[in-house]
């Protein structure tokens, strides 16, 4: 038995290309200094629940306005448990108000589909055939036990801007805010 458990046991979300096959989901017309927001689920979504999230994103962010301006936003679940919001600013800025409108919306889909959303504890990783996640503090342990590795890529949550979910987003470990921590 190894020394630690993974979150949660995953379904298998089996990925058929390398993980940065994403980019042509996003918006091109965004600027890159576009805000962004990422909510790592602690499960995989069911495809009914995927279309049922992009929908409820959809519509969010067709009526996302700030201070009674329209907000030039962008939502999608990507790889079945990643919510990425953007909202480009050069046009209108996104007020407190505005971004607890999105709080607002992760959580009714953390309780409609019973998922936590809001644990940065948890981090995921791409072993080459499926996402994991493991807790931050058994990071070295899964090292050791060789689940993952140093050169394994990371979901790199803490992007801020379009240009870093584009470029920083999933990352090998070692080039990642983990990097130093790891033994």
């Amino acid at each position: 038995m190894q020394p630690f458990e993974l979150i949660k046991p995953f379904e298998p979300f089996k990925l058929l290309t390398l993980p940065l096959q994403y980019k042509h989901f996003l918006p091109s017309d965004f600027h890159p200094d576009s805000r962004v927001w990422i909510y790592q689920s602690d499960r995989s979504f069911t495809e009914k629940e995927q279309i049922e999230i992009d929908n409820l994103l959809k519509q969010f962010t067709d009526s996302w306005t700030s201070h009674g301006a329209k907000v030039k936003g962008f939502g999608k679940l990507f790889f079945n448990q990643f919510i990425v919001l953007l909202a480009d600013e050069t046009a209108s800025g996104v007020s407190g108000c505005s971004t607890d409108s999105s709080v607002r919306l992760i959580k009714e889909i953390e309780n409609r589909y019973s998922a936590d959303l809001f644990n940065r504890q948890h981090l995921a990783f791409f072993n080459g055939e499926n996402i994991i996640q493991i807790p931050l503090s058994k990071l070295n342990d899964a090292i050791s036990n060789n689940l993952i590795n140093t050169e394994t890529h990371y979901f790199n949550n803490v992007v801020l801007s379009k240009k870093e979910l584009e470029e920083k987003w999933i990352i090998v470990l070692i080039d990642s805010w983990l990097g130093n921590k790891v033994k």
